[in-house]
């Protein structure tokens, strides 16, 4: 499709590209998979995490489910991190259908008390901290879904582990 324009289905310039990236994204999430097993030497590089946040989010809201949702981002344009950004936009658009997912599947009531659900809301907060003397670039999501059942809590950091019986998560 990037090379003969107009030989596949309708898509705009920036739609062919993010489609390129996703499936190059894909094509390193099966090697991710091929090297579960074993050590892969990992890619660092000072990265501006507002774009990976950016395309995180367009990869989440493909999802029907994510198009309802608010997205609401606060990291600035200048916050870097030395990480494989690879990597970093699996974790993140991991936590972010996490996010979408608690949002649109067990919608709280609304403090108004009328019985509406309130709208359903994913926000990312980026700041600087200082830890143990180093810097650090943090990200924080959270979202405005009834949070972690308590019987969840001793197995969430198990690979796979996941609240869904249904099969759509991704641990």
């Amino acid at each position: 499709m990037a090379e003969q324009p107009g030989s596949g289905p309708p898509l705009s310039p920036d739609e062919t590209a993010l489609m390129l990236r996703v499936v190059g994204r894909l094509e390193k999430l099966s090697e991710s998979l091929l090297d579960f097993a074993r050590v892969r030497p990992h890619r660092s590089l000072s990265v501006t995490l507002q774009p990976l946040v950016e395309e995180a989010w367009t990869l989440v809201r493909l999802d029907r489910e994510a198009q309802r949702v608010q997205f609401v981002s606060d990291v600035s344009s200048d916050l870097t991190a030395w990480v494989d950004p690879d990597r970093i936009l699996q974790v993140l658009v991991n936590l972010l259908r996490n996010a979408v997912d608690a949002t649109t599947h067990a919608r709280p009531a609304s403090s108004a008390g009328k019985g509406q659900a309130a709208a359903p809301v994913v926000r990312i907060h980026g700041e600087r901290i200082v830890r143990d003397g180093r810097r650090w670039a943090r990200l924080r999501i959270t979202d405005n879904g009834p949070g972690i059942p308590p019987e969840m809590l001793g197995r969430l950091f198990q690979p796979f582990a996941s609240t869904r019986l249904d099969a759509n998560g991704t641990g």
